[in-house]
Parts: structure tokens; sequence; C-alpha cells
């Protein structure tokens, strides 16, 4: 069985920029008795954006999704953010190279939905839920 994040607490979460990873970390709900916490590991990441922290989020869940959905989807946002600063490293110039590039590296589209506060998503290789 595996294990669900629905309605659990975002209570930290951590990027390892050299390894590319994004942990969230989650607990219970403060109005219901304490469950161990649980991780949310994100491995091999490309890029992730991660909005509206209200300091309390909840998860409503985390779907995979395709990756070049995510890329049509924002595309104006790595297309200035490439312009300004470089990011993502996988743009190369043309959503047609991000594309490429992503399909190559089998990258993996991953959306973060709150019931309240932080919602998101992240490309990554892997998503691994530990225990």
């Amino acid at each position: 069985m595996s294990t669900s994040l629905h309605d659990r607490s975002i209570v930290g979460y951590e990027v390892d920029a050299p390894f590319r990873r994004l942990t969230l970390c989650t607990g219970s709900h403060p109005n219901t008795p304490a469950t161990p916490i649980v991780r949310v590991l994100f491995l091999d990441v490309e890029a992730y954006s991660l909005v509206h922290d209200a300091f309390g989020n909840i998860i409503s869940s985390i779907d995979e999704v395709p990756a070049t959905h995510i890329l049509r989807d924002n595309r104006a946002l790595f297309e200035a953010g490439f312009r300004q600063a470089g990011w993502p490293r996988f743009w190369g110039g043309s959503f047609e190279e991000a594309q490429r590039y992503l399909l190559e590296h089998r990258t993996r589209g991953f959306e973060l939905c709150a019931s309240i506060g932080m919602s998101g998503w992240v490309l990554s290789k892997e998503m691994v839920i530990e225990s």
C-alpha cells in the first residue's frame, strides 16, 4: 500500500543544488494525531516552481503529468527566466530544443496541488516517497 500525501502538512523543504534534489518534508495536519514525517524526494531535478507558501501548507495531491505539459504551460516563464538568468539550463534557446531535451532525458513532470498554501511543479527524473 502506498503512502497517501493527502491532507499532510508540508513542514519544510530543502533544495540540494549539487545533487539536484528537492525534498518536501511532510507531517500530519495539526488537528489530527501525530504521524511520522514522510519525505517526498525529487531526484535529478531539472527545474521547479513552488509558490504561495502559506507557512501552513496542506497537500491535496502530487500528480504526475507529462513534462511537456509543464513546459507548454510555463513557456513564457521559461523564456523570461532563460533570458534573465539562464534558467532553466535545459531551455537551450527554444521550446523545441527544451522539449527534445526533456524527452531524451526521460524527465517526468509532477504537480503539487494544495488544499491550503503552496502549490507548484517539479521537472525531475523520479519522485520517491520515504516513510
